[in-house]
């Protein structure tokens, strides 16, 4: 099971519960708690409120059927105890500690029975009086009294001499145990094993033979390391790559006092219970820090009668239980595995990483970084259509709404882009609905329209709307009537006008759209992108269009394929674009090194040129200001709805649905008087007046409507636009 994170956002702080019940990882005794932190990755530090359940003692959990022969101890995976009892049985306990639930005897004459092990819900059983190693599948085991006649391993296989077996431990491939021969020559005898073949026999790896003689307590870690207690009263530890070796191994620790059992949990983590007879239970944890075990760390469990601690267990919720032969009783210590952190305040509005920070160890909690979202921003639907409704959903652990408050959201320049949202009790999302987004990147920021403050602006996720177009004034090459070619600005071109093309001759216009742009001083492809005339490169004029609309190149370098290719690699799979026109190549501005930002924000008028193809997937090579470029493909109409066709052949009724098709997204509806078909030009003058007094109207109206997403002066005031990221990265959508 992995940690638990549950979060308490509040106005400027937030509160955090940290939680692991399947491992050991929060520790304090009865007379000095651990004190522990919170770290984030800019190194600020928050102390902890509480460890939770409080550290607490029961010195007779289990007294029924536990003898001065009840030295051995283990616990599955469902909470089940099994602690081994006079001569070759063990008694079962279910979940509960108090219900007696069984007895496993194990046969042939096994004799007493020293330790017990469990692994992945398979129980080891050592025999002391024989060679034999037994294994029971506790999988299917639902209680009730079994023997158990059939053994595992017969240790005299490796070592003939072999007479008791006297403690084990297991992990994922090996099987370790303390055997001893007639001589009384203690030695480690492991094997190799695989627990999905049930049936299969350990197969013997190594034995270790030293002049340590082999004490009581033995186990092995994840990572093959070999942890056992020698009379001397040392622990010692065995690499995976010493196991063949007859020279002492390294000590990795000496208290002073006899050891008696050792336990390693699932970080790693190394418990031992000294077998003293005093007033005094020890059980002292070494934490794995940096490769190597923290040696310093003790924690002393006050009892009140003399203990003699043999074996130790670990539950899945981190509770350690110990087996007291003096007062025949299990012990229960309950050990505190969820941990809270109050007033937690920080500065960043993305991805935060923490860790916890043992400050009496001066270490960090071992598997205990985890990531957070201080901030997390929902849209729908996804990805973001300009001019077409969207709803934002905004959640923060730091700024949460507040009950009957009425907000909405602003972009850059200040404009209301958004419906109102009333805060409700107890609620920690801000929904947003009817959020009309132009063309362009849109940073926005939350307004409280109660209290006439600003809130947070959405740093970390900016909504970058996609297009493609021409800047008014940008001049396209047509067929004039007297019979020669001639820029005229885009705003002012009408149907009846054909275009010049690099490859086909003159094209007749289909359609000329309108709509807006927001640019902005960031970083990103979708804003407006400035070609300076020079006179290298024949401009009539400086060239102004978006950054994601394509110049045309004979060939491009090796640089401006591969942004190209990564580009194209980055955008939805269902955008079938081809990269070249007529044999010439297609470059993006925003990659055209000729190509600077044009950085002034603002809303700007940005056109969009359709030329008539018997395809919808293609377009032309088209001159502007005297550069080549492309014209817009009629299929990328289906991807836009904002905007405005202004040719006067054609009259258009939006109908936009992503999930419509294109004909029903793009059906036309009238035609007007003029001759579409007519390949004689119309009067230009008289085209352009006419044009002018439409486009004065219309305007007028759109004044009207949009009057009411006008902030009041005071926003305008106090609104605090986002600081420029220099060097970020382009957004593509």
């Amino acid at each position: 099971m992995s940690a638990i994170i549950t979060t308490v956002p509040s106005q400027g702080f937030f509160s955090l519960t940290y939680s692991n019940p399947a491992n050991v990882i929060f520790n304090a005794d009865l007379t000095n708690n651990d004190s522990y932190s919170l770290i984030d990755n800019n190194n600020n530090e928050f102390p902890f409120n509480k460890l939770t359940p409080a550290v607490s003692i029961d010195l007779n959990y289990i007294t029924e059927n536990i003898t001065t022969q009840s030295t051995g101890i283990a616990i599955d995976s469902k909470n089940n105890m099994y602690v081994s009892n006079t001569g070759n049985t063990i008694n079962v306990y279910d979940s509960t500690g108090v219900a007696y639930n069984g007895i496993i005897t194990i046969g042939n004459g096994s004799g007493n029975i020293q330790t017990l092990c469990i692994y992945n819900d398979y129980l080891y059983i050592p025999s002391f009086n024989t060679s034999y190693i037994y294994r029971v599948d506790l999988n299917n085991y639902a209680g009730g009294d079994i023997t158990v006649t059939t053994y595992y391993i017969d240790s005299s296989a490796a070592d003939a001499s072999i007479v008791h077996n006297a403690v084990i431990s297991v992990n994922y491939s090996y099987i370790v145990c303390i055997s001893s021969t007639a001589a009384e020559v203690s030695v480690i005898l492991i094997y190799s094993y695989n627990q999905q073949e049930a049936t299969a026999t350990p197969t013997f790896v190594s034995k270790i033979t030293n002049t340590n003689n082999y004490g009581t307590g033995i186990s092995i870690d994840s990572n093959n390391n070999i942890y056992f207690i020698g009379h001397n009263t040392n622990i010692y530890k065995y690499t995976y790559n010493e196991w063949s070796s007859s020279s002492n191994p390294a000590e990795i620790v000496n208290f002073g006092v006899q050891y008696y059992r050792l336990l390693i949990d699932n970080n790693n983590t190394l418990y031992v219970s000294p077998q003293i007879q005093t007033e005094k239970i020890y059980l002292i944890k070494f934490p794995l820090l940096n490769g190597n075990y923290n040696t310093d760390c003790s924690f002393n469990y006050i009892g009140t009668a003399p203990y003699t601690i043999q074996s130790t267990a670990l539950d899945t919720n981190g509770n350690v239980y110990v087996v007291n032969t003096t007062t025949q009783s299990i012990i229960k210590i309950t050990m505190p595995n969820t941990i809270t952190f109050d007033n937690i305040v920080v500065n960043s509005s993305g991805t935060q990483s923490f860790t916890i920070k043992d400050t009496t160890l001066g270490a960090p909690v071992t598997n205990s970084s985890f990531t957070l979202d201080i901030v997390k921003v929902t849209t729908y639907p996804n990805p973001i259509i300009a001019g077409e409704a969207v709803t934002i959903i905004y959640t923060s652990l730091i700024y949460i709404p507040v009950a009957n408050n009425q907000y909405y959201l602003l972009n850059q320049l200040g404009y209301k882009v958004s419906g109102i949202y009333t805060g409700v009790q107890n609620e920690i999302n801000f929904t947003f609905n009817n959020v009309y987004l132009s063309a362009g990147l849109n940073i926005l920021s939350i307004y409280n329209n109660t209290t006439d403050t600003n809130g947070p602006v959405f740093t970390e996720s900016s909504f970058d709307v996609s297009t493609v177009c021409f800047k008014e004034g940008t001049k396209i090459l047509c067929h004039f009537q007297s019979g020669s070619d001639i820029y005229i600005n885009i705003e002012s071109l009408t149907d009846n006008l054909y275009i010049k093309t690099y490859k086909n001759g003159y094209k007749k216009i289909k359609y000329i759209l309108k709509s807006q742009l927001l640019n902005s001083a960031e970083k990103t492809i979708n804003k407006l992108y400035r070609m300076k005339k020079t006179k290298s490169n024949e401009l009539i004029e400086d060239l102004y269009v978006t950054g994601s609309h394509a110049i045309i190149k004979d060939k491009l370098t090796d640089k401006e394929e591969r942004k190209m290719t990564k580009l194209l690699d980055s955008v939805a799979c269902d955008i079938e674009y081809n990269r070249f026109i007529d044999g010439k190549a297609k470059l993006v501005a925003c990659f055209d090194e000729r190509f600077e930002e044009f950085n002034e924000e603002g809303y700007y008028n940005i056109y969009h040129l359709v030329l008539e193809h018997d395809s919808v997937f293609k377009n032309y090579v088209i001159y502007a200001n005297g550069l080549p470029t492309e014209s817009t493909d009629e299929l990328t109409l289906h991807r836009m709805t904002d905007f405005n066709i202004i040719n006067f052949g054609y009259k258009m009724v939006h109908t936009m649905n992503t999930k419509s098709s294109y004909k029903d997204n793009m059906r036309i509806m009238t035609k007007s008087k003029t001759n579409a078909s007519s390949a004689i030009p119309v009067d230009i003058n008289a085209v352009i007046l006419k044009k002018k007094y439409l486009e004065e109207e219309k305007q007028k109206r759109e004044n009207l409507q949009h009057s009411s997403l006008l902030p009041s002066p005071q926003i305008l005031k106090t609104y605090k636009k986002t600081p420029s990221k220099i060097n970020q990265t382009y957004r593509h959508k």
